[in-house]
Protein backbone atom coordinates (compact mmCIF):
# COMPACT_ATOMS: atom_id res chain seq x y z
CA UNK A 1 0.00 0.00 0.00
CA UNK A 2 3.09 2.23 0.74
CA UNK A 3 4.15 1.77 -2.64
CA UNK A 4 0.99 2.81 -4.50
CA UNK A 5 0.69 5.86 -2.22
CA UNK A 6 4.13 6.52 -3.19
CA UNK A 7 5.73 6.93 0.45
CA UNK A 8 8.01 4.63 2.43
CA UNK A 9 6.64 2.37 4.34
CA UNK A 10 7.03 4.37 7.58
CA UNK A 11 5.39 7.29 6.43
CA UNK A 12 2.75 5.27 5.26
CA UNK A 13 2.13 3.58 8.64
CA UNK A 14 2.24 7.01 10.62
CA UNK A 15 -0.20 9.02 8.15
CA UNK A 16 -2.92 6.01 7.89
CA UNK A 17 -3.03 5.80 11.62
CA UNK A 18 -3.06 9.62 12.09
CA UNK A 19 -6.01 9.30 9.61
CA UNK A 20 -7.87 6.28 10.57
CA UNK A 21 -6.83 5.64 14.23
CA UNK A 22 -5.32 2.20 13.68
CA UNK A 23 -2.43 0.65 11.45
CA UNK A 24 -2.92 -0.63 7.95
CA UNK A 25 -2.59 -4.32 9.72
CA UNK A 26 -5.24 -3.62 12.02
CA UNK A 27 -7.61 -1.81 9.86
CA UNK A 28 -7.67 -4.57 7.89
CA UNK A 29 -7.89 -7.31 10.40
CA UNK A 30 -10.71 -5.39 11.83
CA UNK A 31 -12.52 -5.52 8.42
CA UNK A 32 -12.34 -9.16 7.73
CA UNK A 33 -13.47 -9.55 11.47
CA UNK A 34 -16.17 -7.68 10.27
CA UNK A 35 -16.57 -10.11 7.48
CA UNK A 36 -16.63 -12.97 9.29
CA UNK A 37 -19.71 -11.55 11.68
CA UNK A 38 -21.66 -11.24 8.84
CA UNK A 39 -21.17 -14.54 6.93
CA UNK A 40 -21.68 -15.99 10.73
CA UNK A 41 -25.23 -14.25 10.65
CA UNK A 42 -26.34 -14.61 7.25
CA UNK A 43 -24.82 -18.45 5.99
CA UNK A 44 -24.36 -21.74 7.20
CA UNK A 45 -20.51 -21.94 6.49
CA UNK A 46 -18.44 -23.40 8.94
CA UNK A 47 -16.11 -21.37 10.85
CA UNK A 48 -13.33 -23.21 9.15
CA UNK A 49 -14.62 -22.09 5.41
CA UNK A 50 -15.11 -18.73 6.36
CA UNK A 51 -11.30 -18.43 8.13
CA UNK A 52 -10.17 -19.63 5.02
CA UNK A 53 -11.93 -17.59 2.59
CA UNK A 54 -11.02 -14.51 4.47
CA UNK A 55 -7.30 -15.09 4.37
CA UNK A 56 -6.76 -16.10 8.01
CA UNK A 57 -4.15 -18.24 8.22
CA UNK A 58 -5.47 -20.93 10.64
CA UNK A 59 -8.58 -20.86 12.31
CA UNK A 60 -7.13 -19.82 15.64
CA UNK A 61 -6.34 -16.83 14.07
CA UNK A 62 -9.55 -16.03 13.65
CA UNK A 63 -10.81 -16.90 16.87
CA UNK A 64 -8.10 -14.86 18.35
CA UNK A 65 -9.11 -11.82 16.79
CA UNK A 66 -12.94 -12.33 16.69
CA UNK A 67 -12.95 -12.38 20.26
CA UNK A 68 -10.89 -9.05 20.78
CA UNK A 69 -13.60 -7.66 18.74
CA UNK A 70 -16.85 -9.82 20.07
CA UNK A 71 -15.82 -10.68 23.48
CA UNK A 72 -17.15 -14.30 22.09
CA UNK A 73 -15.89 -17.08 20.04
CA UNK A 74 -16.97 -16.96 16.52
CA UNK A 75 -19.44 -20.25 17.45
CA UNK A 76 -20.51 -18.58 20.29
CA UNK A 77 -21.61 -15.40 18.49
CA UNK A 78 -23.83 -17.82 15.67
CA UNK A 79 -25.61 -19.10 18.48
CA UNK A 80 -26.62 -15.89 19.77
CA UNK A 81 -27.61 -14.09 16.75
Amino acid sequence: MAVVAHQSRYHFMRSFKALTGSTPYQYLLNLRVEEASRRLRLTTDSVTTISYELGFSSVSQLYRAFQRVYVMTPMEYRNQV
